[in-house]
């Protein structure tokens, strides 16, 4: 009889004991297949606003931060615009994942982009920072792409002609020059500057509306060739830049109809050879850093 009861008390016991082993341990498991809390960084831009962004992402940025007596706040040297940006191109990052190619992710991204001012100022925040090598390729790509002056019109970007008939379109990344007979003004324009932007080549019929234009600045672009028409839609023309292209000659016949032309510049290019009969009747012709200059 002692035995019995001896052994129904240790049943009784080992039950419970038993019952919470088996709980703990499922406790256990499911702590182990909830994911950890992430820890959130709050960005601040100088102009004080706030952008969320995750730990993980945030060790991204590399430079030109400010700690500001939280682990969880730092503050960048860049207007809230930029911030968001930034914060939207590391997302990138997190969304592409492993399977794609990170840098065409960006350039998908960036390439909406229709203000060059806002892209370079974005290329800049973003080497400063030392964001990813492929969010730069990325932006990088939008910059190659460039704009035509019609998407800047688009964009409701004004051009101001300061001094009055000077229209100064240097430094817009510009790649085309379609749309430029639509610029406000453009029929009375007597000096054009296209200098550091993309141009590859002159486009004679959007400079067809520019018959006013006296001065025209091409350089620093990537002009590789001039043809005959480029110019001959510019009779009043009297100055001409064309310093830091990537000509390699020079047409005869090129300046046939530019009676008034005084002055060219094409210094800094690849000429190798131009005929005694290019610059006839030109007073001022510049071509050194050309390998002819050296012959």
């Amino acid at each position: 009889m002692i035995k019995k009861i001896l052994l129904m008390l240790s049943i009784m016991i080992a039950l419970p004991v038993s019952f919470i082993k088996s709980m703990e341990e499922e406790d256990s498991d499911k702590k182990k297949k909830e994911p950890a809390k992430e820890t959130r960084i709050t960005l601040i831009s100088k102009d004080d606003q706030e952008f969320g962004i995750s730990r993980a992402l945030a060790e991204h940025i590399g430079s030109h931060q400010e700690e500001i007596g939280r682990e969880d706040r730092i503050r960048l040297n860049a207007p809230g615009s930029i911030v968001c940006s930034i914060v939207l191109l590391l997302k990138c990052l997190e969304t592409a994942g492993h399977e794609h190619n990170h840098t065409d992710y960006v350039f998908f991204i960036v390439k909406n982009i229709r203000n060059p001012k806002t892209l370079a100022d974005l290329v800049t925040y973003c080497t400063q920072l030392a964001l990813p090598a492929c969010i730069l390729a990325g932006l990088q790509r939008r910059i190659t792409m460039g704009f035509s002056v019609q998407e800047l019109l688009d964009n409701e970007i004004t051009f101001p002609m300061l001094p009055v008939g000077t229209l100064n379109l240097s430094g817009k990344m510009l790649t085309s020059l379609a749309g430029l007979a639509l610029v406000p003004g453009i029929k009375t324009v007597e000096a054009l500057n296209l200098s550091d932007n993309q141009l590859e080549h002159l486009d004679p019929y959007a400079l067809k509306a520019c018959k006013q234009i006296k001065r025209l600045f091409l350089n620093n672009n990537r002009i590789g060739q001039l043809t005959k028409e480029d110019l001959a839609v510019l009779p009043k023309l009297e100055q001409l830049d064309c310093r830091g292209n990537q000509l390699v000659s020079i047409p005869e016949g090129l300046f046939r109809k530019s009676k008034k032309l005084s002055w060219v510049d094409f210094d800094n290019n690849h000429i190798g050879h131009v005929s005694p009969k290019t610059f006839s009747g030109i007073q001022h012709v510049f071509l050194e850093g050309n390998p002819c200059a050296k012959k």
